[in-house]
């Protein structure tokens, strides 16, 4: 850490690293939960227990399989063509097949003027497809926390650290997730 940088409790257990000031800037998302806009954002502490993103430099990783990639990437070109919904559900459903994932999802992040910010759960995959088109609070969400880190992160068990997907069964053991930017937006 420079010596401009300096560690602050905030609110009950958050955590955030702060930077000089003109390297950051203050968005509220809840009344409980502040967020500089930077790569080491508020977390919760319950929530950065987490975080096992480290894990995966020392895991071994499969071989490309490039032909069934080429393969996956003309599917979503011809869905895309089609709409944009079929487009994110072959998404979903070719990353859970690529991945061997037991489930895969997309979340947007939406922000009404009279609500909360929340995450939709517009595409889904596997065991989780009966949430589709549900909602997730922002700073009660696997998604927030990666959002706000503005990287891909792993979690363990997210069950035991955020209550609001305590009701995904089977037990999600590990989730990653991976933040895409959307023009000048998260």
């Amino acid at each position: 850490m420079s010596g401009n940088t300096q560690i602050a409790q905030r609110d009950q257990g958050a955590v955030t690293r702060a930077e000089p000031d003109e390297a950051r800037r203050r968005v509220t998302l809840t009344p409980a939960v502040d967020i500089f806009e930077d790569s080491h954002a508020v977390i919760r502490a319950a929530h950065r227990e987490a975080l096992i993103t480290a894990e995966l430099a020392t895991r071994a990783s499969r071989r490309p399989n490039h032909g069934a990639e080429a393969k996956v990437l003309r599917r979503l070109a011809h869905a895309l063509a089609t709409s944009d919904a079929a487009m994110l559900d072959m998404l979903t459903l070719e990353a859970a097949r690529l991945c061997r994932a037991a489930s895969a999802g997309i979340s947007v992040l939406e922000s009404p003027p009279d609500k909360p910010a929340s995450f939709r759960w517009v595409a889904l995959a596997g065991h989780c497809a009966p949430l589709l088109n549900t909602y997730r609070p922002f700073d009660d969400s696997v998604c927030g926390v990666t959002l706000a880190m503005g990287k891909p992160e792993l979690f363990k068990t997210p069950q035991r650290y955020f209550p609001s997907i305590e009701a995904v069964s089977p037990p999600v053991v590990e989730a990653l997730l991976v933040p895409i930017p959307v023009g000048d937006g998260p």
